[in-house]
Order: structure tokens, then C-alpha cells, then sequence
């Protein structure tokens, strides 16, 4: 019998998302595709659409980085909502701030051969919304 412990590996994403109300949602999932539906349906049913977002690469220990990720949405927002809903982050400062974290992290990001197939989150047109919902019924 192993009595030894076991470390699973846990991997997924990072990811940024800025509304045209302005607030900004940070976060973490096993699966950005589906997430950034979740939040462009939710948003769409306020009148709100999706003006910006970001995706890490595929990585591990992906609890650890998000904690990072609000700590920065923290002290560059004017204001918090909730836990990880943020008012007056400047979009590009937040990604310098994250690729930065990255540089730190870097030994997290799992290769390029294990990395899913390149399929891009959508654009925010809502042509490409639509073609996007077509491809993914497909």
C-alpha cells in the first residue's frame, strides 16, 4: 500500500473581461469558451456588452494566479463590487500588470504541446458572436 500523497494537477485559465458599463470581472475557469458565453448572455439581458477581455494560456495551479489576478484588479480599480467585480481599472494597465505576473509565473504555463488547439474567444462584433455560436453548435 502508497501511503505517499498524491498532487493531482490542477490546470485552466485566467481571464479579464471589461463591460461597456466599464466594471471588470476577473476570474478563473477550466473552460473560456463557455465562461465568456455565460458572462456575454448575462450581460446582454441588461443591455451591458462585452468591450474587452483576456485568456491566459492553459496552466497549472491556476487558483494561485487568479488570487494574483484580484489582488491586482484591487489595487488598480477605483472601487470593488464584489469579490471579483471591479470599477475604473484601466484595461491595458491590468494587462501589463498580468503579463508582468506571467514573467513571474512563467514556470506554471504548461507547453505548447499540451495546450488546447488555438480556438480564440470570440471577437465583439455580434457577427462574430454569431459565427461563433454557429462553430460551436457544429
Amino acid at each position: 500500500m502508497n501511503d505517499l500523497p498524491t498532487r493531482t494537477l490542477v490546470v485552466g485559465y485566467i481571464y479579464a473581461i471589461q463591460f461597456s458599463t466599464g466594471v471588470t470581472k476577473v476570474g478563473r475557469t477550466s473552460d473560456p469558451w463557455t465562461r465568456y458565453d455565460q458572462h456575454r448572455s448575462a450581460a446582454e439581458t441588461f443591455g451591458v456588452s462585452i468591450t474587452r477581455h483576456w485568456v491566459s494560456p492553459l496552466h497549472n495551479r491556476f487558483e494561485r494566479t487568479e488570487r494574483r489576478l484580484v489582488e491586482t484588479a484591487l489595487e488598480l480599480s477605483t472601487g470593488q463590487i464584489r469579490t471579483e467585480y471591479f470599477l475604473g481599472i484601466d484595461f491595458d494597465e491590468l494587462l501589463a500588470e498580468v503579463a508582468q505576473m506571467f514573467d513571474d509565473f512563467a514556470h506554471l504555463i504548461l507547453p505548447a504541446s499540451v495546450q488546447p488547439s488555438a480556438r480564440p474567444v470570440p471577437t465583439h462584433s455580434p457577427q462574430a458572436d454569431r459565427r461563433y455560436r454557429r462553430a460551436r453548435v457544429a
